[in-house]
């Protein structure tokens, strides 16, 4: 049987579960390359599930989960609960980089 792939969701439509790993991994300040090294999970990988691209199985999300130190139940929202912000940092200016 062929089953075809989930497709990638939508601007504004529901986060999954992508987005709050990456709303846990920012909040602890840990680059994607930093979880590459310390899961074993490549960086394309990473950020195609951070984004909702591709599906992340029980194995991963035990090692992401290991590596933020929280549990794998954190990473799934509770009925009721407002959706994660995920806020980016503007670049900074030559002056500021100094």
């Amino acid at each position: 049987i062929f089953m075809p792939r989930p497709k990638a969701r939508k601007k504004g439509s529901k986060a999954g579960v992508g987005r709050r790993l990456r709303t846990v991994r920012l909040a602890r300040g840990l680059t994607l390359r930093q979880v590459e090294r310390a899961t074993r999970i490549g960086v394309s990988h990473l950020s195609q599930i951070e984004n909702d691209l591709r599906n992340v199985n029980v194995a991963k999300l035990e090692a992401l989960a290991a590596c933020y130190g929280c549990t794998v139940a954190q990473f799934f929202p509770r009925k009721g609960e407002p959706e994660p912000a995920v806020y980016r940092a503007r670049p900074l200016t030559p002056t500021q980089r100094e």
